[in-house]
């Protein structure tokens, strides 16, 4: 069994951009991961800078996070950006990590909001087999606060 540990960064969304489509105050801007295997010993990371669609980085995001406007300026828009992630995982076996639950409530909401569902099946959160982990990440009960099991890591 491997273990991902995942953590999103997002933006701020000024309240006159947002819109009926996307009405939430934040958006992702950096997803970043790292696989373990079952010793917790590092085997892969990746960091894949997302061009926001409604965000924009001020000075307080990029103080804090270190990510500059030149970073995401041309960088893949999110759905491209899962898609690369779940390629890059592969068809390995993992157990989901992240910070808190406010990865997973931005990712669910930027998949509902922004439409990246299967066109075939829309109740369906990325059904497709290339997003398994998008659809294992979004099952709530998959994801374990890493700060609870911190620990023990």
């Amino acid at each position: 069994m491997n273990y991902l540990v995942i953590d999103l960064e997002m933006c701020k969304v000024p309240k006159d951009y947002r819109n009926k489509n996307y009405k939430y105050a934040s958006e992702i801007i950096q997803i970043g991961a790292v696989l373990l295997d079952e010793r917790y010993r590092r085997r892969d990371e990746i960091c894949l800078y997302v061009h926001p669609e409604h965000g924009v980085i001020d000075n307080f995001i990029a103080n804090m996070t270190g990510i500059k406007n030149r970073q995401i300026k041309n960088a893949p828009k999110l759905r491209e950006r899962l898609l690369e992630l779940t390629e890059w995982i592969g068809d390995r076996e993992y157990q989901v990590f992240a910070w808190s639950n406010s990865d997973f409530s931005q990712l669910s909401h930027e998949v509902r909001s922004k439409k990246l569902q299967d066109e075939k099946n829309p109740k369906a959160l990325w059904p497709r087999k290339d997003g398994s982990i998008i659809r294992k990440f979004l099952e709530r009960n998959t994801v374990l606060k890493k700060q609870s099991v911190f620990r023990r890591l």
